[in-house]
């Protein structure tokens, strides 16, 4: 197992040499190893392989309503150049489809009440205007991921009066989306094989006819498990290394169907949690201590401090965290998994967007971005921090502080080490980190050449980090 054997034998060596050396000598270590994520856990490993292009990226999400004052396609594409710029190579699409009119809410509607899987929504453009916009983000090496909804269509939906049976009913009426207030969709009875066909169909058609690389399967968990391995088995054999990532963080028993999922959400809430000073720093590393045995080898979370559901309906970033709003979202970059960026989150002047309006994003000059592709270039540079490192990948240091963070993200194989030193208060904190193992020659974010000692002594402000690399 990972390092442990040689913190055993380092433990030996300093008992010994205790009696004949003084303190000083460097094989003498303290008493506090490391404490190391996946000690006696079992990790299954997932009978599907990540695809090659998902190691080192970072997700974007796209909202096409909100990005432009037009709102559309080819408005948005204007940007790809600077996306590339920044670093980001996964776009992922909100839902592009036509949008129902019967039961809509508020003047637009929510996308994710679909009228037809085949369809593009006029607000946006056409089917030849996305054609365009996939084909020319693929050419600069972006890779797509398209939102997909299967829980539940619009009511207006083909398949409402065409194929009634495709749907749940209760009482022998088509229902919404039983537990939700979600009153503007019919439920999908996806348990049924003809159901099952016809959404395969979909997946098949986007893959086909535009060699879309992944789905964002929204509110996976109201669709069958069994049924997901059904619709990923049938467009495997059309793109083998299709990423399905699973809009949900309740389950963990599914990751030989999707390579991701949303264990984000668990993360950000004990990082507000922290900013609110109901939790400390060890809250946390046993938080991620549980998230580590509970996915397979080579599945992973997606990290964010915000995507759309947060934005609109709970606030922006700087009213949940205020002035820790740079450190806590280091950590989503730094932290296990891939990080994800929302539009807008570029700008220092996010806004809450409306949902079923139109709301523009205030871009402000993008001042933000220069951050943002600062720690893009620390996690693409770094395979300690590739999204496939996520389990048995990091050692937490011992400190006698309860506010401050200090961990080591590592790829043995590539022996690459990224060490962070946090205060997660609002004070000046003076504290000393036990280095243990990891006393050595590191590179600070300066480019400058480091000697951390093993009893290393920090001075950090307020919300400040570091970040040390060799």
């Amino acid at each position: 197992m990972r390092n442990k054997k040689i913190y055993i034998l380092y433990i030996f060596i300093s008992l010994l040499m205790l009696t004949s050396c003084s303190t000083d000598d460097p094989y003498v270590f303290s008493s506090h190893l490391p404490t190391y994520i996946g000690d006696d856990q079992n990790i299954s490993t997932s009978s599907i392989s990540m695809p090659n292009w998902m190691n080192d990226s970072v997700m974007y999400e796209v909202n096409f309503r909100q990005y432009s004052e037009e709102g559309t396609f080819r408005a948005f594409e204007s940007n790809l150049p600077r996306l590339k710029e920044l670093g980001v190579e996964i776009l992922w699409f909100m839902p592009i489809h036509e949008i129902s009119l019967v039961n809509r809410i508020g003047t637009l509607g929510s996308y994710y009440s679909i009228k037809d899987y085949y369809s593009v929504n006029p607000e946006f453009g056409t089917l030849e205007d996305y054609r365009h916009l996939v084909q020319t983000a693929k050419d600069m090496g972006f890779k797509i991921v398209m939102d997909i909804v299967f829980n539940h269509t619009g009511w207006d939906h083909d398949w409402i009066s065409d194929h009634p049976e495709y749907y749940l009913h209760v009482n022998g009426e088509i229902t919404h989306p039983i537990g939700t207030t979600w009153y503007d969709v019919a439920e999908l009875d996806t348990s049924r094989s003809d159901t099952i066909q016809a959404l395969g169909d979909v997946l098949y058609f986007w893959i086909h006819d535009f060699d879309i690389d992944g789905f964002r399967c929204d509110f996976a968990s109201g669709v069958e498990k069994s049924t997901w391995e059904t619709l990923r088995s049938r467009v495997a054999s059309l793109k083998e290394d299709i990423f399905f990532l699973a809009e949900d963080n309740t389950r963990y028993d599914w990751f030989d169907t999707f390579n991701a999922n949303y264990g984000g959400w668990d993360l950000l809430a004990h990082l507000q949690s922290i900013y609110q000073q109901n939790e400390q720093v060890i809250d946390l590393i046993n938080y991620l201590k549980l998230a580590n045995q509970r996915y397979s080898d080579g599945a992973f979370p997606l990290n964010f401090m915000t995507n759309h559901d947060i934005n609109s309906w709970e606030g922006t970033i700087e009213s949940r965290f205020g002035e820790s709003k740079s450190l806590m979202t280091m950590l989503t970059f730094t932290l296990p998994g891939m990080p994800l960026i929302y539009s807008g989150q570029e700008s220092s002047s996010e806004h809450m967007l409306q949902f079923f309006e139109k709301d523009q994003i205030n871009w402000n000059q993008y001042d933000d971005q220069p951050f943002l592709e600062s720690l893009i270039d620390l996690k693409v540079n770094h395979e300690a921090l590739y999204n496939d490192n996520f389990t048995n990948s990091t050692d937490f240091l011992y400190v006698n502080d309860p506010n401050i963070l200090a961990f080591v993200r590592f790829d043995e194989a590539s022996d690459d080490y990224v060490l962070v030193v946090a205060n997660l208060s609002s004070y000046t904190i003076t504290q000393t980190v036990e280095m243990n193992t990891y006393m050595d020659d590191w590179t600070d974010s300066s480019g400058n050449q480091v000697k951390l000692e093993e009893y290393q002594t920090f001075i950090l402000e307020g919300y400040q980090y570091l970040i040390f690399t060799k």
